[in-house]
Protein backbone atom coordinates (compact mmCIF):
# COMPACT_ATOMS: atom_id res chain seq x y z
CA UNK A 1 0.00 0.00 0.00
CA UNK A 2 1.52 3.34 -1.11
CA UNK A 3 1.76 5.67 1.22
CA UNK A 4 0.50 9.72 0.90
CA UNK A 5 2.96 12.36 2.01
CA UNK A 6 1.73 14.67 4.81
CA UNK A 7 1.93 17.70 1.65
CA UNK A 8 -0.11 15.70 -0.54
CA UNK A 9 -3.14 17.68 -0.87
CA UNK A 10 -6.42 15.04 -1.07
CA UNK A 11 -10.01 15.20 -0.56
CA UNK A 12 -12.38 13.04 0.31
CA UNK A 13 -15.52 14.93 0.32
CA UNK A 14 -15.68 18.77 -0.16
CA UNK A 15 -18.22 21.30 -1.56
CA UNK A 16 -18.07 22.45 -5.30
CA UNK A 17 -19.81 26.14 -5.97
CA UNK A 18 -20.22 25.59 -10.08
CA UNK A 19 -20.19 28.67 -12.80
CA UNK A 20 -24.12 29.02 -12.41
CA UNK A 21 -24.22 29.00 -8.78
CA UNK A 22 -24.79 25.54 -8.13
CA UNK A 23 -23.91 24.59 -4.88
CA UNK A 24 -22.73 20.70 -5.01
CA UNK A 25 -21.45 18.17 -2.11
CA UNK A 26 -19.01 16.12 -3.70
CA UNK A 27 -18.07 12.69 -2.06
CA UNK A 28 -16.15 9.66 -3.21
CA UNK A 29 -17.59 6.19 -3.43
CA UNK A 30 -16.69 2.84 -5.31
CA UNK A 31 -20.00 1.55 -7.10
CA UNK A 32 -20.56 -1.99 -6.95
CA UNK A 33 -17.48 -3.60 -8.69
CA UNK A 34 -16.14 -0.69 -10.11
CA UNK A 35 -12.51 -0.36 -9.71
CA UNK A 36 -12.42 3.37 -10.29
CA UNK A 37 -14.10 4.96 -8.06
CA UNK A 38 -16.17 7.89 -8.62
CA UNK A 39 -17.37 11.24 -7.46
CA UNK A 40 -21.24 11.17 -5.98
CA UNK A 41 -22.63 14.53 -6.35
CA UNK A 42 -25.68 15.89 -4.22
CA UNK A 43 -27.42 19.19 -5.22
CA UNK A 44 -29.10 21.26 -2.72
CA UNK A 45 -32.78 19.24 -3.67
CA UNK A 46 -30.92 16.12 -2.09
CA UNK A 47 -30.39 14.66 -5.81
CA UNK A 48 -27.64 12.33 -6.19
CA UNK A 49 -25.39 12.06 -9.19
CA UNK A 50 -23.10 9.42 -10.33
CA UNK A 51 -19.71 12.06 -11.13
CA UNK A 52 -17.17 11.58 -12.87
CA UNK A 53 -14.34 9.21 -12.33
CA UNK A 54 -12.03 10.30 -9.32
CA UNK A 55 -8.60 11.33 -10.82
CA UNK A 56 -5.52 11.47 -9.77
CA UNK A 57 -5.41 15.28 -9.09
CA UNK A 58 -7.54 15.98 -5.84
CA UNK A 59 -6.45 19.18 -4.95
CA UNK A 60 -9.47 21.56 -4.31
CA UNK A 61 -8.92 23.64 -7.15
CA UNK A 62 -8.87 20.56 -9.73
CA UNK A 63 -11.92 19.13 -7.96
CA UNK A 64 -13.62 22.27 -8.20
CA UNK A 65 -12.47 22.43 -12.33
CA UNK A 66 -13.52 18.63 -12.74
CA UNK A 67 -16.98 18.89 -11.29
CA UNK A 68 -17.60 22.34 -12.39
CA UNK A 69 -17.12 21.21 -16.03
CA UNK A 70 -18.59 17.96 -15.41
CA UNK A 71 -21.70 19.72 -14.11
CA UNK A 72 -21.80 22.12 -16.68
CA UNK A 73 -22.09 18.95 -19.84
CA UNK A 74 -23.84 16.22 -17.82
CA UNK A 75 -27.03 14.87 -19.03
CA UNK A 76 -29.68 16.60 -17.50
CA UNK A 77 -31.56 13.55 -16.98
CA UNK A 78 -28.49 12.08 -14.71
CA UNK A 79 -30.43 12.17 -11.60
CA UNK A 80 -30.18 9.10 -9.19
CA UNK A 81 -32.46 8.70 -6.36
Amino acid sequence: MRRRRRRDEDVDSMIVITEDGTRLRCTISALGREDAPRWIVMDSDANQYIGPLVESGRSPDAVQKLISSWWATRPKDAVER
